[in-house]
């Protein structure tokens, strides 16, 4: 019979592995599965798509600290190198959850196993749809809700809960997008899509809101050719905000779950009088914001403690 020792032992040796995916890098920490959930790993893949991909990381156990040349990877090719070097350091057995730190409870993520191939798949297509943050259950869409970096994937997100739970006959498609080029024209970037591919992506007549952690007039350039070109409204970084909270930088530069939401409902005028209170309700939650961090010095509990529910 398995002593209390024994158990602790066998608990220190569980992990749990989180990892946000950017345009152009992988970041990742590995957690021990104990009440403090102490560190045991971390560190990031640079210079993804371009010349001279990077692993850079921390190892406590044992103290090691190293960053090397890996090779000229794709995301795809990134995703499962970190898989494997992992399995080399701790071991992918030991690794009993895994999950992203925008995500946070997207059901593709409950399992270890799901991680190679629904990351690598995402990774290598440069974008696609989040089925499980979507309610137009493969069906034409009312909205299509897009979004690249981390902060705007996580207030897309929140957006999309705050829609789901106020307008929940709402059709939103979720799309994320990890690699930029993806935008492009296949004429124009070998990592393109077609406009027949991107069309069923975006759509040809529905309203796009595009969140961006960087200036909008990027992805503007980059879809300038694409169909549904006149129905894109982007949001990103439009250079507001001093230091006062994280989620206060979002609202100044309008990247933030409430003008987001917000942004939806004015482009889809027959939600009518439905429309309206959720309206007057983010203008109220915009007051409440102001007050408390002017009072507090930080973001409500409800903005720092938000994680993806279950619709």
């Amino acid at each position: 019979m398995p002593t209390r020792s024994d158990q602790r032992v066998e608990q220190a040796n569980r992990y749990l592995l989180a990892i946000n995916g950017g345009s152009s890098s992988l970041k990742f920490s590995v957690y021990r599965l104990t009440d403090a959930l102490p560190r045991r790993l971390q560190g990031n893949i640079d210079r993804i798509g371009v010349r001279g991909t990077t692993l850079t990381f921390d190892d406590i156990e044992p103290q090691q600290h190293a960053s090397h040349r890996i090779g000229d990877f794709d995301h795809h090719a990134a995703a499962n190198f970190l898989i494997d070097w992992l399995d080399q350091q701790i071991g992918l057995t030991s690794i009993l959850a895994v999950g992203h730190r925008i995500v946070n409870g997207g059901a593709h993520y409950n399992e270890r196993s799901a991680l190679r191939p629904y990351c690598s798949t995402h990774c290598a297509a440069g974008l696609g749809v989040w089925t499980w943050a979507s309610s137009d259950k493969g069906n034409d869409p009312d909205v299509v809700m897009a979004c690249a970096g981390d902060v705007p994937t996580l207030e897309t997100l929140a957006a999309v809960d705050l829609l789901r739970r106020h307008l929940p006959e709402l059709k939103i498609r979720v799309v994320n997008v990890v690699d930029l080029m993806a935008l492009q024209p296949q004429t124009e970037h070998p990592h393109g899509l077609s406009d027949p591919q991107f069309d069923a992506l975006f759509t040809q007549d529905k309203p796009i809101v595009f969140a961006y952690h960087g200036y909008p007039w990027l992805i503007h350039r980059l879809t300038y050719r694409r169909h549904n070109h006149t129905h894109l409204h982007v949001r990103g970084y439009k250079e507001e905000g001093t230091t006062t909270t994280p989620f206060d930088m979002a609202v100044r530069n309008d990247i933030d779950r409430f003008h987001l939401a917000k942004d939806v409902i004015t482009r889809l005028p027959g939600l009518g009088s439905r429309a309206a209170q959720l309206s007057q309700f983010i203008e109220a939650k915009f007051v409440e914001h102001a007050l408390y961090i002017r009072q507090y010095g930080e973001d409500m509990p409800e903005i720092r403690q938000w994680k993806w529910g279950n619709l």
